[in-house]
């Protein structure tokens, strides 16, 4: 019969459906490429690169973005806590401090500082000062930003001494007795002495190592500096009144100071010269810059030491390195001579120097044109690039020797610290390279 068969068929048919068989039909094979790829679920990190480009679905975050914090100005933060300690000053001590503390902020950041709260700016002279500190930072600045030669950005620490008159070692007092100072003679004196970190280039205007002198004058609001002296500040800013400068005319000046020298000596060294070598007289600028060498005479800084301290600078580079060296004595002459008692004009005398190293004696030296390229034991003497109708410009009155060329530092005398090429504002300038000795 056939009906129990058809049952039998049907009924194993359920049951290989209830066992996950699938039952294809009779057909022709798929050809190999044709056969689907089974299906994969991919991770997160096995995306397609298509997958990776497609818009997120996942719902946004309702929650604010934060903003970056600004870093705070810290010029202005500096600035801000001074004008605080200049409004709670009570005495004069405190406003001498924060003085120096403002020129120092602006010397270092670059930027201009209104220096009218310690100031008293009715005073031409201050104003002056406050002229030569704006251009001594444009200076700075436009050097920086050009990258024509190193300028310090960092503030060191430095202590303030007072003293009493009777501690001065100069004559200023006696020259000061007749003097006008502008505050009907309400104004009081204070003394003091800067000093800092030895071998370090601090701000002109602190002159560290130098004793200074400051007038100040009660008012209103407190205290006002109207008067403020230090050896080298006749450099600065008594002479002649000054005036603000665009930025173009200052850079063009600042790329003729930084060329490269061309003019030599017209006769070369014989057997018997001894060569001249700059980082020895560079060694002995750092050794005796701050304090002086007991060996020789010093001048002081009334009558300034700045010649007499590079003359021996210059002497020492004609040595062996030893300190002291007896046997350098030889290299002296009779036109440039350091004794006892001082030396000649050619040793002490800025001028005078400059003839007798550059007329072809027994010093033979190399004149530079420019500051570029300058080496250790170079020497630099400037003067103000103001002139008087009396003046002569080539009456020269500073002496500086180089002691670092990477840096442009400079040691000086009167007033006995160290200075950058970057500092040299508002100045003439003439660079001296001594070669050998016949």
């Amino acid at each position: 019969m056939k009906t129990p068969r058809f049952f039998f068929v049907l009924l194993l048919c359920l049951l290989l459906a209830c066992c996950g068989v699938q039952v294809q039909p009779a057909g022709p094979a798929l050809p190999l490429e044709e056969t689907p790829a089974p299906y994969e679920i991919s991770s997160p990190s096995s995306q397609s690169q298509e997958d990776a480009l497609l818009p997120s679905h996942e719902e946004e975050s309702l929650e604010p973005v934060p903003e970056e914090e600004e870093e705070p100005d810290a010029f202005a933060q500096a600035l801000e806590e001074l004008m605080f300690r200049v409004d709670d000053a009570e005495e004069p001590e405190e406003i001498i401090r924060a003085y120096l503390d403002l020129q120092y902020l602006g010397y270092a950041y670059l930027e201009p500082v209104d220096l009218g709260p310690v100031l008293d700016l009715e005073q031409p002279l201050m104003q002056n000062l406050q002229t030569w500190q704006n251009l001594l930072i444009q200076r700075r600045r436009l050097l920086y930003e050009s990258d024509l030669c190193y300028v310090e950005r960092e503030i060191f620490d430095f202590d303030l001494t007072f003293i009493e008159p009777e501690e001065l070692t100069d004559g200023r007092l006696e020259q000061w007795k007749d003097y006008d100072f502008g505050d009907q003679g309400e104004g009081v004196e204070y003394h003091f002495v800067v000093t800092g970190q030895p071998g370090k280039a601090y701000p002109p205007l602190l002159a560290v190592n130098a004793q200074h002198t400051v007038r100040l004058l009660p008012t209103d609001e407190g205290w006002k500096i109207t008067f403020h002296y230090f050896p080298g500040a006749g450099r600065k800013f008594y002479t002649y009144y000054l005036a603000e400068r665009e930025d173009d005319e200052v850079m063009e000046e600042l790329l003729q100071e930084l060329t490269r020298g061309d003019r030599y000596t017209d006769q070369g060294p014989k057997e018997t010269s001894t060569p001249y070598r700059g980082i020895f007289a560079a060694r002995y600028a750092l050794q005796f810059a701050e304090t002086p060498n007991p060996d020789f005479y010093h001048v002081g800084d009334w009558n300034g030491n700045c010649m007499n301290f590079v003359s021996q600078c210059v002497l020492h580079g004609f040595g062996d390195g030893k300190i002291p060296d007896p046997s350098l004595s030889r290299f002296m002459t009779k036109e440039w001579f350091s004794g006892g008692g001082g030396g000649t004009p050619a040793w002490e005398n800025v001028d005078y120097f400059w003839e007798y190293a550059t007329r072809g004696g027994p010093l033979r030296c190399q004149v530079l044109r420019g500051a570029k390229g300058l080496r250790a034991g170079d020497v630099i003497q400037i003067r103000s690039s103001l002139l008087g109708k009396d003046d002569d410009p080539d009456d020269f009155t500073h002496c500086l020797i180089v002691v670092e060329p990477h840096t442009m530092m400079l040691a000086q005398n009167s007033p006995a610290n160290f200075v950058y090429f970057s500092d040299l504002v508002g100045v003439e300038k003439r660079y001296l390279r001594p070669l050998y000795m016949d």
